[in-house]
């Protein structure tokens, strides 16, 4: 078993390293640009949202983003 495991991350590791060679690349032509930042208006509408008690679960159905955004503008925010 111990040797099947060295196999499985030394693969990983070569893959890990091919795909940021890939994005590195791809950086250097501008072609990778990365998650779009939501519209300033989206985050004002999550931030005024959860000032007014709703839970995360209605926001993220009433505005329509995911979870992890709702929670990276909460952290930015300050609120949690």
């Amino acid at each position: 078993m111990d040797i099947l495991g060295i196999f499985v991350e030394f693969e990983s590791s070569l893959s890990r390293e091919c795909q940021s060679d890939g994005i590195a690349g791809a950086k250097a032509t501008r072609q990778y640009k990365g998650k779009a930042p939501l519209k300033q208006e989206i985050e004002n509408q999550v931030i005024n949202l959860f000032k007014s008690v709703i839970k995360q679960v209605d926001i993220i159905s009433q505005v329509g983003v995911g979870r992890t955004s709702v929670h990276s503008i909460f952290r930015a925010a300050g609120l949690k």
